[in-house]
């Protein structure tokens, strides 16, 4: 029988803005942060955001899935926070940065993963197995 994969949390500091319970809330948060663009396509882009407060650093990772029939295209976003050495890593490799490292870093910690889909928004928190669409 297989062990329960076991999830080492990645030790951030308790910030109010950035890593409360409520998933929503960091989101909102989220989107006042100051960033730099890694990739931006028409579909995907990929950011490395820190948040104002306590300087926690975040990669945030966007696609769009286009519906061709139906109109309501839906949206991806996962957010996971990063060390200060991993986010200088990839920004240093900028529109070449590796999705599959990025996985790699969400398999030990929690992100915040932000769905729309048919017309509806789920927000939460995620423990693991994180995986990037690319379009």
């Amino acid at each position: 029988m297989d062990e329960p994969k076991k999830i080492h949390y990645l030790k951030i500091e308790d910030c109010s803005r950035c890593t409360g319970a409520d998933p929503k809330q960091m989101y909102e948060a989220l989107l006042n942060f100051s960033g730099v663009e890694l990739i931006f396509e028409s579909h995907f882009s990929v950011h490395v955001f820190m948040c104002s407060d306590c300087t926690q650093r975040w990669i945030c990772v966007w696609t769009e899935i286009i519906e061709w029939e139906g109109g309501h295209d839906s949206l991806y976003t996962s957010i996971l926070p990063v060390t200060d050495p991993e986010a200088e890593e990839l920004i240093a490799q900028r529109n070449e940065v590796s999705m599959n490292k990025v996985e790699e870093l969400g398999q030990s910690r929690r992100w915040l993963q932000r769905d729309y889909c048919n017309g509806e928004i789920r927000v939460r928190w995620m423990d693991g197995d994180l995986r990037i669409l690319e379009v």
